[in-house]
């Protein structure tokens, strides 16, 4: 892996972990349905991150092949 893709990588890594926290915080509030929102939001990312991933580790099995 580049660094330049490592740093994505760490830089939506952060992201997720932003978010969770995010969600924490409105947890702690009582305010449910912000956190839901919240962690649907973040879920939503870690599915763009790993339909990347297998997008890329595909990509190299056809290199490969």
């Amino acid at each position: 892996m580049e660094n330049t893709e490592k740093q994505m990588l760490k830089e939506r890594l952060l992201d997720v972990a932003e978010g969770v926290h995010q969600a924490k915080d409105w947890i702690e509030a009582d305010d449910y349905d912000l956190a839901l929102i919240q962690l649907n939001d973040t879920l939503r990312l870690l599915q763009k991150m790993k339909t990347k991933v297998a997008l890329e580790i595909f990509s190299k099995k056809e290199t490969v092949m």
